[in-house]
């Protein structure tokens, strides 16, 4: 069982798209990254050809701590939009997905993710004050990952 993390890479000259996807393919390696690799995508909308540059990265779930070090660091770099991240086991279980990322997929699938975030919220809101009933929404792990991408509390020190 792992986690997978698809980003996006903004439109840059291909000089720096190629530099940049070299970066994070290097802090991906040196992060203990199960695999990585980029593809591209070409999509057309009316009558315009739009090209998407994909980059994929697995992390073991041991290795959940360098996952959030690697969303630490790819929050920084101008450019780079983080798609997706999701629990890659028997079943797919997606944790953050773009607006983007949920126009592309299938709408009963974004419907039921779009759910279960609202009664995530109003689970927290319900039980705020009362501690003692308090319904965890997420694991360990995806707290870990999502504290990070939305900057709830530093977890882990970014000095790697």
């Amino acid at each position: 069982m792992g986690y997978s993390i698809e980003l996006s890479l903004g439109r840059c000259r291909c000089d720096n798209l190629s530099s940049l996807k070299e970066l994070i393919v290097e802090k991906g390696h040196n992060l203990d990254c199960d695999n990585i690799y980029y593809f591209h995508e070409v999509e057309r909308i009316k009558k315009k050809l739009i090209h998407y540059n994909i980059i994929c990265a697995n992390f073991n779930e041991e290795n959940i701590e360098n996952l959030a070090l690697f969303i630490n660091f790819l929050k920084k770099l101008k450019g780079v939009h983080i798609e997706a991240i999701y629990e890659d086991d028997i079943t797919y279980r997606l944790i953050h997905a773009s607006s983007l990322y949920l126009k592309k997929l299938d709408k009963e699938f974004v419907k039921i993710f779009k759910s279960q975030k609202e009664n995530d919220k109003e689970n927290h809101k319900k039980n705020k004050n009362n501690k003692s009933n308090r319904k965890r929404s997420y694991s360990d792990t995806d707290y870990i990952i999502l504290s990070q991408l939305l900057n709830l509390r530093p977890l882990i020190s970014s000095s790697q």
